[in-house]
């Protein structure tokens, strides 16, 4: 009698499938009997091929007897598999009476996930919490035949963590810094997707710059109005970009440089000046190396046009003078007086007068005053005045009109020295109160009163 059909059998009913894989298992089918099992999975669906050594009828099936394919040949190819799913093969041999054998055979196989993770289309990743040490980026769910089971983090093509959720914090960043970040999503077989959403993203610079602690700030060439600044480097973790120069916390100049020339100064100030530190992404430090300077006073007092020296009143031994105020860009300290170039004395910023004595009669000065300031700056010139003392009067001859001096007594010479000096009316002109060698010099060539007369 014929063979019947082989028949394949297959438990459980398959779902549909795509992947590709070859299991070769070897059975036995009666005394003597090679049979060979080949199961195969193609791509876009599955199949599973068998073999079996000598034999009529085959048939192929397993538990409760699902039949998925029969023939008269050795082998028979089975689709329709899920990947990564366990089946139970049994192959039966059947005669053309319809007798199949009550067992056969049989054979385990686990078809493989070959399919790596896919992208929806509008899948995206993102980033949030931007520093400049780190990130954390989020992304949208990947699809796969069997599941996702994890994702794959590059920075600039290498991995750098995997997680089983939908975001990731990447930390160990370099502030100011282009990253290149991708996703990919893997299986549990190992697959993983060729792509994924990608991104790219800029670290910012967070951090201003810093001073070491030695840091200083020198001043040279320090004028009246003018001086110029210097101090050393500060750091930065990209780079310091310039320095800001403040002056009693205001701004008054910006450079890359080491050094700032200030003007606009005023003479005899204190400035306090401190210098601070930026980067390019607009970080400053928060101090920086300062320093207190005085400017000098280096200009001395100057003259009205105006300004004149004048005499008071003039004597024979004694000029009194004054003169109009001088100014300064500070201010006025002292003012001097000098007498033919040398300096008689000196008068206080707001005493403008000065009594110049211990002169010598009917004798031509020439005064001089200057004006100086607290900086010790002396004007070379000022205002001048030329004056010539009075003359003093000479008394008659005594012998004509007096009686010589030693007929008087020595009470009557020194009642009459003080009347001379005293009196409403001394008869000597021109001798002033104290010049007691000149009173004297009077009594002696003049004539003797009484205090009437």
């Amino acid at each position: 009698m014929p063979a019947g059909p082989p028949a394949l059998l297959l438990h459980p009913p398959p779902p549909s499938a795509a992947s590709a894989v070859a299991v070769t298992a070897a059975m036995a089918v009666g005394s003597g009997v090679g049979v060979g099992v080949s199961v195969g999975v193609g791509v876009g669906g599955s199949g599973v091929g068998v073999a079996v050594g000598v034999g009529v009828g085959v048939a192929v099936g397993v538990g409760v007897g699902v039949r998925v394919g029969a023939g008269v040949g050795l082998g028979v190819g089975v689709a329709g598999l899920a990947p990564a799913t366990e089946y139970v093969f049994q192959v039966q041999a059947g005669d053309a009476a319809g007798n199949w054998s009550a067992d056969g055979p049989t054979l385990t196989v686990t078809t493989p996930d070959e399919a790596a993770p896919t992208w929806p289309g509008g899948a995206e990743l993102t980033a949030a919490e931007v520093h400049a040490d780190r990130v954390t980026l989020t992304w949208d769910a990947a699809t796969d035949d069997v599941g996702v089971t994890g994702y794959r983090v590059l920075r600039d093509g290498d991995a750098v963590g995997e997680t089983a959720g939908l975001a990731l914090a990447v930390a160990g960043l370099a502030p100011a810094t282009e990253y290149a970040f991708q996703v990919q999503a893997g299986d549990a077989a190992g697959n993983w997707s060729a792509d994924g959403p990608s991104l790219t993203v800029t670290t910012p610079d967070e951090a201003a710059p810093t001073w070491p602690a030695a840091a200083e700030l020198v001043a040279a060439d320090v004028h009246a109005d003018r001086l110029t600044l210097s101090w050393d480097a500060a750091a930065d973790d990209v780079g310091v970009t310039a320095y800001r120069v403040l002056r009693d916390g205001e701004v008054v100049g910006e450079t890359a440089e080491l050094t700032l020339a200030v003007a606009g100064l005023a003479p005899a100030t204190e400035y306090a000046f401190q210098v601070l530190a930026g980067d390019a992404a607009g970080n400053w430090s928060a101090d920086g190396p300062s320093l207190t300077v005085t400017t000098p006073d280096e200009a001395a007092p100057t003259w009205p046009a105006a300004a004149g020296l004048r005499a008071a009143d003039v004597r024979a031994t004694a000029v009194d003078l004054a003169w109009d105020a001088a100014e300064d860009d500070v201010a006025v300290a002292a003012y001097r007086v000098y007498s033919d170039g040398d300096l008689l004395g000196e008068t206080a910023a707001d005493t403008r007068t000065y009594t110049a004595g211990g002169l010598a009669a009917d004798t031509a000065y020439s005064f001089q005053v200057r004006a100086g300031d607290a900086a010790g700056n002396w004007s070379p010139g000022g205002p001048t005045l030329d004056v010539t003392t009075a003359v003093i009067d000479v008394p008659p001859d005594p012998g004509d009109i007096a009686p010589p001096i030693h007929d008087v007594g020595g009470g009557r010479l020194l009642d009459e020295v003080g009347f001379l000096v005293d009196g409403p009316d001394p008869v000597q002109h021109g001798v002033e109160e104290g010049a007691l060698a000149a009173e004297r010099a009077a009594l002696l060539r003049g004539r003797v009163l009484d205090r009437a007369g």
